[in-house]
């Protein structure tokens, strides 16, 4: 499973950046994946539904603390970003994804793009694999490092919250081990026994803390159907 989530997170890390999505059906309702061209992969990768970029001089302090060489992820882990930066690694940009069917079958197509021969395994362990009782949410471009206080303030500021206030907390996390990996956030899908998100919901807002930073960005939860199932 975490395989997956480090070959999800690189292959996002290399195409996002943002551009505006236009107000129509999109590709990913209206034809399946194997139809999907470079560009449309791209885009879903890049500024779709699921995906958010936000750039890390919205939180200049964050910005300093991935060392000495212009805060690009994994770069002088340890050292030399300013006062409390030990452990952090900072890129200039976070990208936040939803780790969904439509995002595994955007990574699946770029794969069959690249290597026509990929071996059919590969495909099918992104696509098929067992329901997750989590929402599991990529984050590439921070990570907590070693840093204690970090991984504290991450586990226990961290959460989703809904329109009506209700907060949803972080479950689990699962830390990289090497840079590039990507710090993926759990979440329970249920409640209960029920959905602990619906479309009746509108949208859910993501609350990160980062080191003594909090980014909050909020998910449209209509655009994330696809064949009248949302898609999370």
């Amino acid at each position: 499973m975490k395989n997956l989530h480090i070959r999800v997170a690189l292959v996002i890390a290399v195409v996002s950046s943002g551009f505006l999505l236009a107000e129509k059906k999109e590709f990913w309702t209206t034809k399946p994946y194997t139809e999907w061209t470079q560009k449309d992969v791209d885009k879903l990768l890049k500024d779709s539904p699921w995906v958010k970029t936000i750039p890390l001089s919205q939180a200049p302090d964050l910005a300093l603390q991935g060392g000495g060489r212009g805060g690009r992820g994994g770069e002088g882990e340890s050292g030399g970003g300013g006062a409390g930066s030990e452990g952090y690694r900072a890129w200039p940009k976070l990208v936040i994804t939803w780790y969904s069917r439509p995002v595994r079958e955007a990574v699946a197509r770029r794969i069959q793009l690249s290597n026509p021969s990929a071996p059919k395994e590969q495909i099918d362990q992104l696509l098929n694999r067992p329901e997750s009782s989590f929402y599991d949410l990529l984050i590439v471009g921070w990570s907590p490092g070693r840093n204690p206080n970090a991984v504290q303030a991450l586990r226990e500021g961290t959460y989703l919250q809904k329109k009506n206030k209700e907060k949803l907390p972080l479950k689990d996390t699962l830390m990289p081990q090497k840079r590039g990996d990507p710090v993926v956030l759990r979440f329970a899908r249920e409640a209960d026994g029920k959905p602990v998100l619906t479309l009746d919901d509108k949208e859910v807002q993501l609350v990160l803390k980062m080191g003594d930073n909090t980014i909050r960005t909020t998910f449209k939860l209509s655009d994330m159907v696809v064949n009248r199932r949302l898609e999370l």
